[in-house]
This record gives C-alpha cells, sequence and structure tokens, in this order.
C-alpha cells in the first residue's frame, strides 16, 4: 500500500498509520521525514465546545459568550490563508480570561473591543450586550491578520 492510497481512503498519514500498513519511511513532497495532521476545518460542533469552555471561563465574571453567524461563517474562510485552527482559538479565550478577564467586564453593556492575539495575528472583535441577566460577550467575527487595526480597546496577548 502506498501513502497515495491511504490519503484517498480519508486516512491521515502519520508515522502511526504508516505502520499500522506495513509501511517503514516515507517523505512528504516537501521533504519532511513523516506526514503531519491535515488542517482541519472548524465545524459547528467544534465551534459549540469552544463556547461552553469560554462559558466555562467569563461565568466568574458574570460574562455569557457567544458567536454570531458571521464568526461562524468567517472562520473557515479562505482569506484567513492559514487556516484559524481550534488550538489557537482556546489558547485566545484561555490567556485573555487570565490576562484581562476584569478589564473586560467593567467595559459594560454596549462596549466594542477586540481580542488580538500578537503570536499568530488573530483578531476576533466583539461586542457586549446586557440582556436582563448577565453580560452577552458576543464575538462578532474572527480573522488572521497582522496589520488589524480599531478604534475600539484592543486586549492583547
Amino acid at each position: 500500500m502506498k501513502i497515495k492510497d491511504i490519503t484517498e481512503h480519508g486516512l491521515v498519514p502519520i508515522y502511526s498509520t504508516m505502520k499500522a500498513y506495513g509501511m517503514k519511511r516515507a517523505k512528504h513532497p516537501d521533504g519532511s521525514r513523516y506526514f503531519k495532521l491535515a488542517e482541519q476545518e472548524v465545524t459547528d460542533q467544534d465551534l459549540q465546545q469552544l463556547e461552553t469552555y469560554a462559558d466555562r471561563l467569563f461565568a466568574s465574571l458574570g460574562i455569557d459568550v457567544a458567536f454570531s453567524k458571521h464568526f461562524k461563517d468567517r472562520i473557515n474562510d479562505p482569506r484567513n490563508k492559514k487556516p484559524i485552527t481550534m488550538g489557537e482559538l482556546t489558547r485566545l479565550f484561555r490567556q485573555v480570561y487570565k490576562q484581562h478577564g476584569k478589564p473586560i467586564a467593567q467595559l459594560g453593556p454596549d462596549a466594542e473591543a477586540v481580542m488580538k492575539d500578537m503570536k499568530t495575528d488573530v483578531n476576533i472583535p466583539f461586542a457586549l450586550q446586557w440582556d436582563g441577566k448577565e453580560l452577552d460577550l458576543v464575538a462578532k467575527t474572527v480573522m488572521r491578520k497582522s496589520n488589524f487595526s480599531t478604534p475600539n480597546p484592543e486586549f492583547r496577548i
């Protein structure tokens, strides 16, 4: 069996997969020794898990996290050049909570700001809205852009 056969069946050709098919060595066309995991699109289920995770993080501050429809459309957009991964989003929410959680909660309702990850260039503009019992942090969109500028406050990690 060859690498081509494995990829046609939807399997990820990493070392353990190659070993299972009795293959000892392989060279990727880019010259690396083994194949790496393929980038996967972020699914609605992934976003639901991220929302649950972010809700638990920000719950102590009285903030509920939600994603707009545009956010869901933009996450897998080819304009991001390099696809945005779940790991990048999880890290961004975790670090923003640790470093800027209280200042975000103090912005109050009807405020807008941006979460910026300087390492990965991922930007998430968001709005805070009061729903009657708690603040909703609504992530409006997401993009990978190094020179993203905004007049709104920026929370950089």
